[in-house]
């Protein structure tokens, strides 16, 4: 069975940096303790772009007009996530201060530079995806 899943790479492009929120430290839900993009499960009879406009407006309060579609991605199961996933990744600008953005799950948030994500723990293919399009990204 493959999960489908949306996420968004949320950029500050005056600062040419990824908007990210470190998940809760619990081993019941996929990379516990990580650094993640903003997104989840596509929900029956949704759309894509319709789930990632929920998923922000549901974790941070922001509501997103016009994300950008950037490619599929496809995760295996592994010893950090308990099942196969499809992952529609997404992009937009995003210029609020962190103390303007009201976290609704995870532990915090914060921006970060391309160059730092290699030091935190953010999942490799995240990462590796970032980097790869990291000129329509503007980071």
């Amino acid at each position: 069975m493959v999960i489908k899943a949306t996420k968004i790479i949320l950029v500050n492009q005056r600062n040419k940096e990824v908007l990210l929120y470190l998940r809760d430290n619990k081993p019941s839900i996929p990379h516990p303790g990580y650094w993640d993009l903003f997104g989840g499960s596509i929900e029956e009879g949704e759309s894509p772009l319709e789930s990632i406009k929920r998923e922000v407006k549901e974790e941070i309060g922001i509501k997103i007009k016009d994300p950008i579609f950037l490619g599929d991605l496809f995760y295996k199961k592994d010893s950090l996530c308990n099942y196969n996933t499809k992952i529609s990744v997404f992009t937009d600008k995003v210029v609020i201060p962190l103390d303007k953005i009201k976290l609704t799950e995870g532990q915090k948030l914060e921006y970060f530079k391309l160059e730092e994500l290699s030091k935190i723990k953010f999942p490799p293919f995240y990462k590796d995806f970032i980097i790869k399009n990291r000129e329509i990204l503007g980071v």
